[in-house]
């Protein structure tokens, strides 16, 4: 009922301007065409500025032997300058329209049309779903369907003044949606900006499948419904339309090896496809790479689409837990959108480290749930906001570091439940989920003393439930000398040594003029962590006793507000515990409502004189 109430007030509009208007021939203008006909420049305008092209397209044919069109791969998409002021009553671009002649090659998958987003970090803001409907969840999607293999135009109505949006497939209205905010998720950035621009095709997660386009137009205002009936279907016609046929063989199955063929203890594991090979001398544009635990690959644990990892992919040591089997494949795409079988699997598992005994194994599934297992300790200076206060997200039992079981975690507004790294039970800090980000969130976790005097070797290796964000660092130490932390947050009683600390990469970790890490510049006492007067260098307990310079292996980055990039299985060599009577760690999690860090399945590995020959750890 509103579609049609919609439909019938912008039709008596346009009547009203049709009546103003007699004897005249109104037709739409646009702000920016682009007809991706010149295969040698496929950035190119035929109206406005040439777009940026992030990532790389290919010419392919369109809808007759005149037009081109372009391939736009998953993962390539277009940075298009707009030249728009701010309109609608808003401060950002609120009233716009955007046409697009497109084909995509099949259903099944998510195929993005823009994103209002400056950098592409989040999601995009008009899809055409897996069964075919168009439109998110903020508007609701069509209930027609786009068909594959054919050429339809899409044109999208944006007109935020009266919060309305608008859909239309081949000049029929299929969707409209009211309440839209001003200067909201849907409007651009204005040219009084500094990123004014707006990027087509684009989406942050890998919902942005391969699609073709013939044309994509611009305008400066909401196209009225008679407009958009004017434009009809692609290139004008009555849509939609068979086009000419995109021909190509797909590229040879490759094939997929890994290396080394027996990895253990700290090794990273490489993937690599063999020499792309195409029947139709066509290019190798993509790459699919799969990971799943069962070799039909019914649920697959990881698909990685990649511009770059052609022929190659490597997978950190922290990506994969021990003995645990695993199988890869590796699918080749060209760039006439046509993709190559799937390799033959290839098994493997990271195994435990050549000749080193499990000396230590907790997996928190025997631990008071909001407690901590026996001979664990925890100390924080958490603002506590009190049992009176009034908060959507305050739960006490996440004050500091606690036993919670993933029944619990999955219920958390702010937990992402992306990769499975933690199973049962774990230990786990959460900020995001404790309290506003008004408050103040400082957690330590402190292991047993664990006694590794008949150790020639240590590595330390536990289930790392982790999201990064601007404002926090994740800091993990040791002492061997009994090292403290006072009542003030401070080491006390001896030397605490660096294992890991993580950050995130553009903003907080500084670099020198070659791109190296430079410690002493990350932790300077000006670089404040957000939302606190603390500098991160506050919370690195070993730079009270060693030159900080020297920390710079170990600080690693991390990417914020990324819910898988952290998830990892982490495991560190550690050169100062070998014969030590006393060894002992600390987990310190700090941030202003900073998403949260959990561990699982902490391990001490050792290499003694007992000699085991059989693993059953999983």
């Amino acid at each position: 009922m509103i579609m049609q109430n919609k439909f019938v007030v912008r039709t008596a509009v346009m009547c009203f301007s049709l009546a103003a208007l007699v004897g005249l021939n109104v037709q739409a203008q646009e702000i920016g065409v682009w007809d991706f006909d010149d295969p040698s420049n496929l950035a190119k305008a035929t109206i406005g500025e040439d777009v940026e092209i992030v990532g790389a397209l290919s010419s392919v044919p369109g809808l007759s032997q005149t037009d081109g069109a372009a391939l736009i791969p998953k993962g390539s998409y277009l940075l298009v300058h707009h030249g728009i002021a701010p309109n609608g009553g808003g401060g950002y671009v609120n009233n716009y329209s955007l046409v697009f002649d497109i084909k995509i090659p099949e259903l099944g998958a998510w195929y993005s049309f823009f994103n209002t987003n400056d950098s592409n970090s989040n999601d995009g803001e008009v899809f055409v779903n897996p069964d075919g409907n168009i439109g998110v969840g903020a508007t609701g999607y069509s209930e027609e369907t786009i068909s594959a293999g054919l050429w339809h135009r899409l044109a999208i109505v944006v007109d935020l003044e009266l919060g309305e949006i608008y859909y239309y497939l081949n000049g029929k209205m299929i969707n409209a949606a009211t309440e839209q905010s001003l200067d909201g998720r849907f409007s651009l950035y204005s040219v009084n900006d500094s990123t004014p621009w707006i990027l087509f095709f684009a989406d942050d997660s890998g919902d942005d499948a391969s699609l073709f386009v013939s044309r994509a137009a611009m305008y400066d205002y909401p196209l009225t419904d008679e407009e958009v009936q004017a434009l009809a279907g692609p290139g004008g016609n009555e849509g939609p339309v068979e086009g000419e046929p995109i021909t190509g063989i797909p590229p040879v199955t490759p094939s997929i090896t890994v290396s080394p063929e027996n990895p253990s203890g700290l090794d990273d594991i490489t993937l690599s496809g063999s020499e792309f090979s195409s029947p139709s001398d066509s290019t190798h544009t993509q790459t699919t790479w799969q990971l799943a635990r069962d070799v039909e690959f019914t649920n697959p644990i990881q698909t990685i689409d990649s511009a770059t990892d052609l022929t190659t992919l490597v997978l950190l040591n922290g990506q994969l837990p021990y003995g645990v089997p695993y199988f890869a494949r590796v699918r080749y795409s060209d760039g006439n959108a046509q993709n190559s079988e799937f390799s033959a699997p290839v098994s493997f598992q990271l195994n435990p480290p050549v000749g080193f005994t499990l000396l230590y194994d907790e997996d928190f599934e025997n631990a008071p749930v909001n407690g901590l297992p026996d001979g664990w300790s925890e100390i924080n200076f958490t603002d506590d906001p009190g049992s009176g206060e009034s908060l959507d997200y305050y739960h006490p039992e996440l004050m500091t570091w606690s036993v919670q079981p993933l029944d619990f975690l999955t219920t958390l507004t702010y937990y992402h439940d992306t990769v499975p790294v933690v199973e049962g039970n774990s230990c786990i800090a959460s900020s995001g989920d404790f309290a506003s980000m008004s408050f103040y969130y400082e957690a330590h976790l402190i292991s047993p003393e664990f006694d590794l005097s008949d150790a020639s070797e240590v590595i330390l290796a536990f289930n790392s439930n982790y999201v990064q964000n601007q404002d926090n660092i994740a800091v993990l130490e040791y002492t061997i000398d009994g090292a403290g932390i006072d009542d003030d947050g401070r080491p006390e009683n001896g030397a605490w040594l660096p294992i890991a600390y993580l950050l995130e990469g553009s903003e907080d970790i500084r670099t020198d003029e070659e791109g190296n890490i430079d410690a002493e510049a990350t932790f300077d006492f000006d670089n404040i962590a957000d939302g606190t007067n603390f500098a991160y260098v506050d919370y690195v307990f070993a730079s009270e006793t060693q030159p900080i310079a020297d920390l710079a292996p170990f600080i690693f980055a991390r990417i914020d507000d990324d819910t898988s990039d952290s998830k990892r299985f982490e495991k560190y060599a550690l050169p100062q515990a070998p014969y030590q009577p006393s060894v002992r760690f600390h987990w310190t999690y700090m941030g202003t409502w900073s998403w949260y860090w959990g561990i699982d399945n902490v391990q001490i590995w050792g290499k003694t004189s007992t000699s085991v020959l059989e693993w059953s750890l999983y």
